[in-house]
C-alpha cells in the first residue's frame, strides 16, 4: 500500500469514526481491537470491490464525503440495520455471520414462515420453508396458507407490534396454535431446529418431497397419489424455492424421477425463489439447458475494474423435455432471474411459456429485478461485510434486469392464485 493510500484510509477512518460515534454497538465491535484496524480493512474492501453504476451506466467512484453521506451518521453501519452502502450490502458481527453460513446450508430454527413486510400485510404468509415445522403441520392439515394472514398466535390477537414476540416466545418443542384467516381449525406448530429442503415434485400419480426428523438432513420420500390436480400423464410440476443447501442433490433426484416416469413436459415454479448461491444455480441449470456442450453460460458478472466472469455449467446433465413452462412472481429474484434469462437465451423457454403472477394486480406482474451480485469478505476477527461487487448479465452479454425485472407477455400476467391454471393451459396447448 502506498503512503498516500495509507493517509487517505487513516483520514477516512477518523471521519467515519466521528460519523458513527453514536452507534455504540458497532463502535465496540469494530474498534475493540484498537487503532481502527478493522474499519480500515472495511474501507479497503469497499474501495477495492464495491460497485455501483451511476445514471449513465458508469462505475461510480467514492470520495471521503461520499462515505460520510452513505454511512448516514452511523445508522447504516449498525449490525442490526441492513444497508451498509446499498440495501444489499451489510455488516455482520462474528455470531451473525455464523448464522448466515448456517442459513446458506439450510440450517434454521423456528416455525419456518416468511411474512409480508408492508404496513398492511405484516402478518401475511409469504412462503413456508419446506421440511419446517409449519410445513409439516400444513401438510398434515391439508390446507394452503400462502397469501393468508395470521390473526392469532397462542390465542393472542396479533398486531404489527407484537407479532415477532408472540411468534418467537414459545420454547423449543412447545406446541402452540396459529389461527389463520379463512382456515376454520387452528394450525398446531412448535419451534424446532430443522434443515430446509428446496425441491418438490408432482405428477398425476405421485408426489416427491424431501423430509426428515428435526435437525436431520432431508431424504427423498415418495407419496402415492396426485396432490396437484390437472396434471396430465405427460407433465411434471417442480417447485424450486431457493438455490441453497441440498438443492442440487434434490433437483437431480426429481429430474431422475421425471425421466424414469417418461414425463415429456415440465412446469417449473420459481415463485418466491429469491436466489442463492451461484454454483448451485449453474449445477441446477445443467439439467435444464439443452445442447451437447458441457460448459454452457448461465450468466456473466461484470466487475468495477472492467473484468468479467462467466458462470458456466460444469456438466451436461440435460434431461430432455418437449415443453417447458416457468412460473415466476415479484418474489422471483437474483439467481432465479438468471436461470430464466439463461433458459430464454438458450432457447429452452419461450416467452410465450413464461407466466408471471402478482398478488393484487395482474397488470403489475413482473419479477423482482435484482441484476447485481454480492460477495462477502471476512475479517481476521470473524466479522464480515457483504458488498455488491458485480452487475449480472444474461448469456447474451447485454441484458441486465436490475431495478427492471422481467415483464411477461400481457396474456401471461395473472393473479397469484391463477398462475398454476395458466401454466397448465400453456403447457397443454
Amino acid at each position: 500500500m502506498t503512503k498516500n493510500k495509507k493517509i487517505l484510509l487513516s483520514v477516512l477512518a477518523v471521519l467515519v469514526a466521528c460519523a458513527i460515534f453514536t452507534a455504540g454497538y458497532f463502535v465496540e465491535a469494530v474498534f475493540g481491537g484498537g487503532k481502527y484496524s478493522e474499519l480500515e480493512w472495511m474501507i479497503e474492501q469497499i474501495d477495492a470491490h464495491y460497485m455501483e453504476l451511476d445514471e449513465n451506466g458508469n462505475v461510480r467512484n467514492f470520495t471521503a464525503g461520499d462515505y460520510i453521506n452513505i454511512i448516514d451518521n452511523g445508522t447504516k453501519l449498525v449490525s442490526s440495520n441492513k444497508g451498509l452502502l446499498d440495501r444489499y450490502s451489510e455488516y455482520y458481527t462474528k455470531s451473525e455471520y455464523q448464522s448466515v453460513l448456517a442459513g446458506d446450508n439450510g440450517n434454521f430454527f423456528g416455525v419456518g414462515v416468511s411474512l409480508g413486510g408492508t404496513v398492511n400485510d405484516y402478518n401475511k404468509i409469504y412462503s413456508i420453508s419446506f421440511n419446517s415445522p409449519l410445513d409439516k403441520a400444513v401438510r398434515k392439515a391439508g390446507v394452503n396458507l400462502i397469501g393468508k394472514k395470521i390473526v392469532k398466535i397462542g390465542g393472542v390477537e396479533i398486531t404489527a407490534n407484537n407479532l415477532k414476540t408472540e411468534l418467537n416466545k414459545s420454547a423449543q418443542g412447545v406446541e402452540f396454535e396459529l389461527e389463520v384467516e379463512g382456515i376454520s381449525t387452528p394450525i398446531v406448530v412448535s419451534r424446532e431446529s430443522y434443515i430446509e429442503s428446496y425441491v418438490r415434485y408432482y405428477d398425476n400419480a405421485s408426489t416427491v418431497i424431501f423430509e426428515s426428523e428435526y435437525g436431520k438432513k432431508p431424504v427423498k420420500k415418495t407419496i402415492t397419489g396426485a396432490e396437484k390436480s390437472g396434471l396430465d400423464e405427460n407433465t411434471a410440476y417442480i417447485e424450486l424455492s431457493a438455490f441453497n443447501g441440498n438443492a442440487v442433490e434434490e433437483f437431480a433426484l426429481v429430474m431422475q424421477t421425471l425421466a424414469q416416469k417418461g414425463k415429456t413436459k415440465l412446469i417449473l415454479d420459481l415463485r418466491n425463489n429469491g436466489g442463492g448461491q451461484m454454483d448451485i444455480l449453474t449445477d441446477i441449470a445443467s439439467y435444464l439447458l439443452k445442447g451437447t456442450a458441457k460448459q454452457k453460460t448461465v450468466t456473466r458478472a461484470k466487475y468495477k475494474d472492467g473484468s468479467y466472469e462467466d458462470y458456466v455449467t460444469q456438466k451436461n446433465n440435460y434431461v430432455p423435455v418437449s415443453r417447458l413452462t416457468v412460473l415466476a412472481n415479484e418474489g422471483t429474484a437474483s439467481a432465479s432471474e438468471c436461470l430464466i434469462g439463461a433458459l430464454i437465451v438458450n432457447g429452452d423457454l419461450r416467452r410465450e411459456n413464461l407466466v408471471i403472477t402478482n398478488d393484487e394486480n395482474a397488470e403489475n406482474a413482473k419479477t423482482y429485478g435484482k441484476g447485481i451480485m454480492q460477495t462477502t469478505f471476512v475479517s481476521k476477527k470473524g466479522t464480515a461485510i457483504k458488498l455488491t461487487t458485480a452487475y449480472i448479465y444474461w448469456p447474451d452479454k447485454t441484458t441486465n434486469i436490475h431495478n427492471k425485472g422481467i415483464i411477461p407477455l400481457s396474456q401471461n400476467a395473472v393473479l397469484f392464485e391463477n398462475g398454476f391454471a395458466r401454466a397448465l393451459e400453456l403447457n397443454n396447448a
